[in-house]
């Protein structure tokens, strides 16, 4: 993933990124190796997420050539925070297809 929580000196927490995935490399062009994915992939978006837009969502599913999409309605982007429930229900449908 990248990262790790970490105790801080005045008690707190805070995010210790690794350097090889945050801020030490330049940003790679990754739209054209979507194309080669094979495996079916589920895209799911809050349809609140100013991340992940619904035009980029659309386009990660047009490019991805086994995707899905699903936007859960009325969630941001950390769906199993905002709507655990039918982030669960959007995976176990795709799982059980």
């Amino acid at each position: 993933m990248g990262r790790a929580a970490v105790a801080r000196r005045d008690g707190g927490w805070g995010w210790r990124f690794d350097p090889a995935t945050h801020g030490a490399r330049k940003p790679v062009d990754a739209w054209p190796l979507l194309g080669h994915i094979t495996a079916p992939t589920l895209i799911v978006r809050g349809g609140l997420s100013p991340v992940l837009t619904a035009e980029m969502a659309e386009r990660l599913r047009a490019n991805i050539p086994r995707a899905s999409l699903v936007t859960i309605p009325n969630a941001y982007h950390h769906l199993t925070l905002d709507a655990p429930a039918e982030f669960t229900t959007a995976l176990a449908g795709f799982l059980g297809s």
